[in-house]
């Protein structure tokens, strides 16, 4: 309102690739828990798509949060959510391992 700094496009994909891979990784697990703990082809796709829109993710809100003409709040939401998708599905793996 009263400033010329702008949200870019690439902060708000950065912040809808989070909340999809967060969806699509709680999804897959309610799956997983309905089933038993039986595992599928889906389910595992399912969590390397999500785990590629995490780092994609990551990627995009660190070049934005880095413009200088941009607001930091949705880059930031995007560098949040994304990181806590990675961690998720770093935890996610590290059990399958150890379990």
């Amino acid at each position: 309102m009263f400033t010329d700094r702008s949200n870019p496009g690439g902060a708000y994909v950065s912040c809808l690739l989070g909340l999809s891979g967060i969806a699509a990784l709680v999804f897959c697990l309610i799956r997983i828990y309905r089933a038993d703990g039986a595992v599928g082809a889906s389910q595992t796709l399912t969590a390397a798509l999500a785990a590629v829109y995490g780092f994609a993710g990551l990627i995009l809100g660190i070049v934005m949060f880095a413009k200088r003409d941009s607001l930091p709040f949705f880059p930031a939401l995007g560098i949040v959510l994304n990181s806590i998708l990675i961690v998720l599905i770093a935890g996610l793996v590290a059990w399958g391992f150890l379990g």
